[in-house]
């Protein structure tokens, strides 16, 4: 669903999401995602099993639904800070953002992150590079001129952001957003 459909949901619906969301956080803190299933998830969000499925097809649906709309806040906060400041600071900017939401769901990342959600929440995290270079694009500076080295920017940065972030979160060592966001930054400069 995209998040214009998101919006039309209602007060209801949205309550019905939010409790599946809470359940399956709440059960990743007590098994592995792999053990979990949805009479699991309906059971610990106290819906019907039906209910579920007029939500999402999978508990992977439901997982990669849950990133999308985490990563479309992300574009939506990328697209208007584009060209207001200098291409470093709107890279700390927008890295900060997205250590910012995984911060607040912190076992969703590592899960994803890890590899342990499957290939669809990796695709999703990857095409949201993709769309971020998109935005890059128009900032001057931030991508390689040499078309040979801008091929791999989108894996380059996917890697880089996707292993730092996963590092953070399972170290937990108290580094805010920002500092993170400052730290990929500067990580991310050209040496030379």
């Amino acid at each position: 669903m995209s998040p214009q459909a998101e919006v039309r949901l209602d007060a209801r619906q949205r309550k019905t999401r939010h409790a599946l969301y809470e359940a399956l956080d709440a059960l990743l803190g007590e098994r592995r995602y792999a053990d979990i299933t949805v009479t699991d998830l309906v059971q610990r969000a106290g819906v019907g099993r039906q209910t579920f499925y007029r939500h999402f097809d999978s508990i992977d649906a439901m997982l990669e639904h849950r990133l999308s709309d985490d990563l479309a806040g992300q574009l939506e906060f990328a697209r208007a800070h584009a060209g207001a400041t200098t291409h470093i600071r709107w890279v700390e900017d927008v890295t900060a953002f997205a250590f910012a939401r995984a911060s607040q769901q912190r076992r969703l990342y590592r899960l994803i992150l890890s590899g342990q959600a499957g290939s669809g929440a990796m695709t999703l995290f990857a095409a949201q590079i993709g769309e971020m270079m998109n935005i890059a694009s128009a900032q001057p500076g931030l991508l390689p001129e040499d078309p040979e080295e801008a091929r791999f920017a989108q894996s380059y940065y996917a890697g880089a952001v996707g292993a730092l972030m996963l590092e953070w979160l399972i170290a937990d060592n108290g580094l805010t957003p920002e500092q993170m966001g400052a730290m990929f930054a500067r990580l991310s400069t050209p040496l030379a």
